[in-house]
C-alpha cells in the first residue's frame, strides 16, 4: 500500500488514554499511481505505547484526503472535517467513526445538506460554519441547538442564558499592533466570563491601548466591547513579572494548565512547555530539553501518565514529571 498522511489528531479516550489519530488515503501499489480511487482511514494509535489499537476504512470517502479541521467539543464529542465538506464525529469509548450529515439535525435550515462545512472560531464556543448547497451561510451549535446566521452571530451575546454558570479561563495579553503600549510584557490572563455549556460565548482580548471612546484617552487592559460581548466579571495577571514571548495556551482544566513561549526575545529561541497549578499559579514542571523540533502544537491530550502532544506529523509523550519520553514521527511508519 502507499499513503497520503494527513495531520495528526489527539484525545482522551473515556477510559482515560491518549489516542493519536492519523488520517489520510491509501491506495494499492499497483494502482498506477491513481490517488483518484484512493480509500480514506484513519488508524488509532496509543499514545504511550504507540501501538495501533483501531484500523477504520472511510469507504465513503475516495480520492485525495484532507483534514481541514478537528477538535473535541465540551460535551465530549471529536469532530473531524475532511475535505472543507465532510463532518465526522468520534466515540470516544469505541472508536467508531460516524459522517454527520446536514438532515441529522433535524433542523429545516440545515436539511439542504452541507455544501461547505468548517468548525467555527473557537474563540466562539463550540460551533460549525455551514454552507448549505443552496448557498446560504449558517454558524450552528449542536449542543445547545442554536442557529444563527453568519452575520447575527455577532450579536448572539445579547441573548440572555437560561442557566448561566461562572467559568475560569486563561488566556495570553497581545501587544496591540498600532497601540503606543505594544511594547508592554505579554500577560497570562486568569478571567472568569458567564457561560452556560454549548451557548456561544467569547474569548475577550487583553492588551494595553488608550481607550478612544472615553471623554478623554486612558490606558485601558480591555475594551467595554470585549468585557459585554465576554460576559466577563473578572480577571488577574496570573504570574506577575513572567516573560512570555510567542505564547500559547495549549491545554487547561480546573487543576492545570499547559502553555508554550519561548523565554526570550532572541530570533533563535526554541520554544518550551510549562505546566502551572491554575489555582495557585505555581510551577509544577517547566520543559525544553527533547524539544528542539517543536514548534507548533495541533492537538494535546492528557491522562494519568502525563501529556501527549501532536503536530503535523509528529506525536511527543511528556510525562508526568515534565520529561519527554518519546517523540515519534507516526507518518515515517507510513512512507
Amino acid at each position: 500500500m502507499s499513503y497520503a498522511c494527513e495531520r495528526l489528531m489527539t484525545f482522551s479516550s473515556t477510559a482515560g488514554r491518549p489516542i493519536v489519530v492519523l488520517c489520510g488515503a491509501a491506495r494499492r501499489d499497483d494502482s498506477s499511481g491513481d490517488w483518484d480511487h484512493a480509500k480514506g482511514f484513519m488508524y488509532f494509535f496509543d499514545g504511550e505505547t504507540y501501538e495501533i489499537i483501531k484500523k477504520l476504512e472511510l469507504p465513503d470517502v475516495t480520492g485525495r484526503v484532507s483534514v481541514t479541521d478537528a477538535r473535541q467539543f465540551e460535551d465530549g464529542t471529536f469532530y473531524v472535517v475532511l475535505n472543507e465538506k465532510r463532518l465526522f464525529a468520534i466515540d470516544r469509548s469505541t472508536l467508531d467513526v460516524k459522517e454527520i450529515h446536514g438532515e441529522d439535525y433535524k433542523l429545516p435550515e440545515l436539511s439542504e445538506g452541507f455544501g461547505k462545512v468548517a468548525l467555527y472560531f473557537h474563540e466562539y464556543g463550540d460551533a460549525l460554519k455551514v454552507e448549505t448547497n443552496l448557498g446560504k451561510k449558517f454558524v450552528y451549535y449542536p449542543i445547545a441547538n442554536k442557529l444563527y446566521t453568519d452575520q447575527s452571530i455577532f450579536k448572539a451575546y445579547e441573548d440572555k442564558l437560561p442557566t448561566p454558570k461562572l467559568r475560569t479561563r486563561f488566556t495570553f495579553s497581545e501587544q496591540m499592533m498600532g497601540s503606543v503600549y505594544k511594547d508592554e510584557q505579554i500577560q497570562l490572563v486568569r478571567y472568569q466570563t458567564l457561560e452556560q455549556l454549548g451557548y456561544p460565548r467569547r474569548t475577550p482580548h487583553f492588551g494595553w491601548e488608550n481607550d478612544y471612546h472615553s471623554s478623554y484617552p486612558k490606558k485601558i487592559f480591555v475594551s467595554k466591547y470585549f468585557v459585554e460581548e465576554s460576559r466577563l466579571q473578572s480577571y488577574e495577571d496570573f504570574t506577575p513579572g513572567a516573560y512570555y514571548f510567542s505564547p500559547t495556551v495549549l491545554y487547561e482544566s480546573d487543576d492545570q494548565i499547559l502553555i508554550s513561549f519561548k523565554p526570550t526575545a532572541a530570533a533563535d529561541a526554541k520554544k518550551m512547555l510549562r505546566c502551572l497549578d491554575t489555582q495557585t499559579g505555581k510551577v509544577l514542571w517547566s520543559c525544553s530539553e527533547g524539544l528542539e523540533d517543536f514548534d507548533f502544537c495541533l492537538g494535546v491530550a492528557r491522562f494519568s501518565g502525563g501529556y501527549v502532544l501532536v503536530d503535523y506529523s509528529r506525536s511527543w509523550l511528556i510525562s508526568s514529571e515534565g520529561k519527554v519520553v518519546t517523540c515519534v514521527d507516526v507518518h515515517s511508519r507510513f512512507r
